[in-house]
């Protein structure tokens, strides 16, 4: 008996466990992990990603001077890591300027995290 591979399976395993092979940076460091290129900007206005949606501060055109930060708790950007091209659809059409998230990196949890979240950070930011 053959089995057929449902599609919800296969985009899945397309990132499986949400790992995002699907695009891997040919400019790396140590790891494997991404190099970001300097950038010197100075937006005029900070908007924090959970509040990216509120239509009364922020108006529905590119948002130009105004960068999207990820300055919070981890738990309310972790769908830009699990749906990156989702995410990314909806805010760089927006913000002028999207600052790198910045997954936590506390100095008591093992190594092992704190390499992985770096590499979670400078992935999105290359991306």
């Amino acid at each position: 008996m053959r089995r057929v591979k449902s599609k919800a399976y296969l985009d899945y395993s397309k990132n499986f466990p949400n790992l995002n092979t699907f695009w891997i940076p040919s400019d790396t460091g140590k790891y494997g992990i991404p190099i970001l290129q300097k950038v010197n900007l100075k937006p005029d206005e900070l908007c924090p990603y959970d509040e990216r949606r509120k239509s009364d501060e922020y108006d529905k055109d590119l948002l130009e001077n105004v960068a999207l930060h990820f300055f919070m708790t981890d738990h309310w950007f972790n769908s830009v890591w699990t749906y990156p091209e989702r995410a990314f659809q909806s805010i760089c059409c927006r913000f002028d300027c999207v600052i790198s998230p910045d997954f936590s990196l506390y100095r008591d949890w093992p190594l092992s995290i704190q390499i992985w979240n770096t590499y979670r950070n400078r992935w999105l930011g290359s991306w």
